[in-house]
């Protein structure tokens, strides 16, 4: 009986082409390696804004493999409102052409618990006139339909100023998964 190999780049090994010549050492029952993956994005600056309704503050660009399968998603920031007497709201939009606009919401009859959805939500609020760090980590398994994806904190107001800074977003994924 023969086995045959799965040869894969990403382990330093070179894909078969046709004429590969099958050695001893190739032929062995390890199938389906799969590499996880990690993408790291952070912005230090400072974003502020005056309005009521949701706005983009910074967008990172997730450039992976279309078919790629979004394990871990953590985001972190810092904010604050010029006035301790209102609040300001974030909310994380991920956003692809053939993916939609889709969001982290809190997970419904699941307090403390964030998911992906469809509908644009408040993932952290504060009161506070000083800096307050905020973080969320969800498992979406959330599978990228686009090559690039637009990753975007979003940041709205009551009333008064309402500043972000020291945002981070890291992203795990792997690129072949199946599908049962």
């Amino acid at each position: 009986m023969i086995k045959l190999a799965i040869k894969t780049s990403d382990l330093g090994g070179a894909d078969w082409a046709d004429g590969d010549i099958g050695y001893a050492a190739d032929f062995n029952d390890t199938f389906g390696a799969v590499t996880t993956h990690l993408k790291q994005f952070s912005s230090a600056s400072e974003f502020s804004t005056d309005e009521t309704t949701f706005q983009d503050v910074t967008t990172f660009t997730l450039s992976i493999p279309v078919n790629s399968l979004i394990i871990s998603l953590r985001f972190k920031c810092e904010m604050l409102i010029a006035n301790d007497q209102f609040t300001a709201d974030v909310a994380f939009k991920i956003d692809g052409t053939n993916l939609g606009t889709k969001y982290i919401i809190p997970a419904p009859n699941k307090e403390g618990t964030m998911d992906i959805g469809t509908v644009q939500s408040t993932i952290f609020q504060t009161g506070e006139s000083g800096y307050q760090i905020h973080a969320v980590q969800l498992a979406p398994a959330l599978k990228i339909l686009d090559s690039s994806t637009s990753l975007t904190p979003q940041l709205k107001t009551s009333t008064t100023t309402a500043r972000i800074k020291s945002i981070e977003v890291d992203v795990v994924y792997v690129e072949i998964f199946k599908e049962d």
